[in-house]
């Protein structure tokens, strides 16, 4: 067996997959949901994702797979939200912690274990209003109005584990943050016991902080806006439909996701795995190593327009690295978590969905919201349940015309080429460490 494949690597790859069109294993006859399109009079090139609608009867959902790109224009994003809220539900990707999903059939031990993140959770985000200024005098002050992906799991940490009203006040003496735990009344013993945010262990001035992972960092560094920040999710139709970060890691690991519990932390597995997530996180040497290269970048107009080419050429290739790292030991596992797995999750999300909305007066449409690499396994098994595809709308979600970067056409098509030529060399080395 070949050694495995460098950590950098490893992330590289793992970063590209959420934006990437299938890997090797997905069905030949799929049609892409990403393309790399010329714009032949300017000589400009965009990075294309596809949005495509599935029907299977009159009386039934239309589903609409809704592929995204991590980072893109501001214009493609603003697109992309009034498409998805012409849906009667959203499916969204995005892991997430075991305290923001439903505590339904949960034992009061993990009920507890949820509710003390909560309780944690909202205290962070009190110390660090009244860090710049804000007086929060009500859970709901806590919301920041820009209303990113952060703010329906803010929301979810309003109940306690119980899906009581936590309680919330501003003291002289800073915010009170309790729970009244299992019997949801004052005092008792065991899990009836009150829960306090005060008791939880002390808050790291770093928390307060709110670094930026990699992925907004390459965003301002193309100068661009990363999806998290672009779209609203606070929509009372919207779904988290994914696995969680103690699932995740615990997959990575080589586990049983089911095996995960709440407050088994984040998705730390080890080896390459853990270079990943420093990539994502920003934070290890990696991290901060690109974090520095990516504000160096940003510092020009013309190396952000150059960024945001290369962005666009290497993703529009990514079918064939992805296809190349099968067979690498380690990265296998890694994207079987990162994709299959995930897809299990909001397969059965949708399927349950569907009959929910089979019931309604009128069954209207359900969006599927995930990274593009998802959606053939998921397109496949639309199919498979009789679902037929019925039309192809393309966004663009990333452009660069030549004046952007101070070069001509003529030095443009260079570049791609030899961008080209990079990837085609990666992914050969790629296939020879499976030899």
């Amino acid at each position: 067996m070949p050694k495995p494949i460098s950590a950098l690597v490893a992330a590289a790859a793992a970063f590209l997959a959420p934006l990437a069109s299938a890997s090797a294993a997905t069905l030949a006859d799929t049609e892409p949901y990403i393309r790399v399109q010329p714009d032949e009079p300017t000589g400009g090139v965009a990075l294309q994702i596809a949005v495509r609608t599935f029907e299977r009867g009159p009386a039934e959902p239309a589903i609409t797979l809704v592929g995204v790109a991590h980072v893109g224009d501001a214009a493609y994003y603003a697109a992309l939200q009034d498409a998805l809220d012409a849906h009667e539900l959203v499916l969204y990707e995005g892991v997430a912690p075991m305290w923001t999903h439903p505590t339904d059939g949960l034992s009061d031990r993990d009920r507890a274990a949820i509710t003390e993140a909560r309780l944690r959770v909202l205290r962070v985000a009190a110390e660090r209003s009244l860090r710049n200024g804000g007086t929060p005098d009500t859970l709901d002050a806590l919301i920041d109005e820009k209303a990113g992906y952060d703010t329906p799991m803010l929301r979810a940490a309003f109940r306690d584990g119980w899906d009581r009203p936590v309680r919330f006040a501003l003291t002289d003496d800073g915010p009170r943050i309790t729970s009244l735990g299992a019997d949801g009344e004052p005092g008792g013993r065991g899990y009836d016991a009150d829960l306090s945010a005060a008791e939880l262990p002390a808050t790291d001035p770093l928390e307060l902080d709110e670094p930026d992972g990699i992925q907004a960092q390459l965003a301002r560094a193309a100068r661009v806006v990363f999806q998290l920040d672009a779209i609203n999710y606070d929509r009372s139709t919207w779904r988290n439909s994914d696995t969680t970060a103690e699932a995740l890691g615990v997959a990575m690991a080589g586990g049983d996701p089911e095996d995960a519990r709440p407050g088994g932390g984040g998705p730390a597995v080890g080896g390459d795995g853990n270079a990943l997530f420093d990539l994502m996180s920003g934070q290890g040497m990696i991290g901060k190593l690109a974090g520095g290269l990516l504000k160096l970048i940003g510092s020009s107009p013309q190396s952000s327009a150059m960024l945001r080419l290369m962005l666009i050429e290497t993703l529009g290739q990514a079918e064939g690295l992805m296809g190349a790292t099968q067979g690498i030991e380690g990265l296998d596992r890694m994207m079987e978590v990162l994709l299959e797995q995930r897809n299990a999750v909001v397969l059965e999300d949708l399927e349950a969905a569907i009959e929910e909305r089979k019931r309604a007066d009128n069954p209207g449409r359900i969006a599927v919201f995930y990274g593009a690499a998802h959606l053939p396994e998921m397109e496949a098994e639309l199919v498979e349940m009789g679902f037929r595809p019925t039309n192809t709308e393309w966004f663009d979600a990333l452009e660069v015309e030549p004046g952007q970067t101070g070069m001509s056409r003529q030095q443009i098509t260079a570049l791609r080429g030899m961008i080209s030529r990079m990837m085609e060399s990666q992914i050969w080395m790629l296939e020879q460490a499976e030899e």
